[in-house]
């Protein structure tokens, strides 16, 4: 993307309508990269698309983020929790 120097600002990019800010992907790759975590492992995404995982953990963490952030939770009366452990010596 074009980059200008501006001597009130410094160096200033252009901002691509296909990319969150920052982040280094397009918004398609991205989209990608959540459809992907549906069905494997951020390891195995990382192997396929020849990227470091902690590059996709940032990708799946901010999108999570944003939709956790917009549920409304104040009607929620009561929580349920099963748990299933397999290590070995758990005793329920």
């Amino acid at each position: 993307m074009p980059r200008t120097k501006c001597t009130e600002h410094g160096v200033l990019q252009v901002k691509a309508p296909w990319a969150e800010s920052g982040s280094g992907f397009t918004m398609l790759f991205e989209a990608f990269i959540m459809e992907l975590a549906t069905a494997i492992t951020v390891n195995e995404i990382a192997d396929l698309v020849g990227e470091h995982d902690t590059r996709l953990w940032r990708i799946l963490n901010r999108y999570v983020d944003e939709a956790c952030a917009t549920e409304d939770y104040s009607s929620t009366a009561k929580i349920g929790i099963n748990e299933t452990s397999s290590k070995k010596g758990h005793r329920t």
